[in-house]
C-alpha cells in the first residue's frame, strides 16, 4: 500500500512513495526544510522547558542504600497508601525527575527517599 505525497512535492499529485527515486531533489529539499524547522524549534526551547515536548528533565540518579534491599516498592503516587506498581532493585541506578523530603519520582512511579542515596552518573 503506497501513501500519496502532498501536491507541492511533485508536479504529479499521484506520485506515491514507491515511485520516488533516490535522486528526487524535490523530496530531499522538502525534508531538509522540515528538519531545519524542527531543529530550530528544538534549539529555541533548549533546556528551559522540556514540558513543551511532554518531557521532564532528569534531576539526578538514585541507588538503593543497602544490598539487603532487594525489592523496594515503587508506588503509583507519593504515598504508601497507593498501589504498588513495581519494585526497585539494589545495584541499579534510577534517574529521578522530582523529589521532596520523603519521595523520589522515577520513571516507573514513586519510591521512598529513606531507602535511596543520590549518586553521580
Amino acid at each position: 500500500m503506497a501513501t500519496k505525497l502532498p501536491n507541492y512535492l511533485s508536479k504529479n499529485p499521484d506520485l506515491t512513495i514507491k515511485e520516488i527515486k533516490s535522486d528526487d531533489t524535490d523530496l530531499k529539499n522538502y525534508f531538509d526544510k522540515k528538519f531545519e524547522i524542527l531543529n530550530t524549534k528544538i534549539d529555541s526551547i533548549g533546556r528551559r522547558d522540556f514540558s513543551v515536548l511532554g518531557l521532564t528533565p532528569i534531576i539526578g540518579q538514585i541507588e538503593a542504600k543497602d544490598a539487603n534491599l532487594t525489592e523496594i516498592p515503587i508506588y503509583e503516587t507519593a504515598s504508601v497508601k497507593t498501589n504498588v506498581v513495581g519494585s526497585a532493585k539494589y545495584g541499579l541506578s534510577y534517574p529521578y525527575f522530582e523529589k521532596n523530603e520523603s519521595w523520589y519520582k522515577i520513571a516507573e512511579g514513586w519510591v521512598e527517599a529513606r531507602w535511596f542515596n543520590e549518586v553521580t552518573p
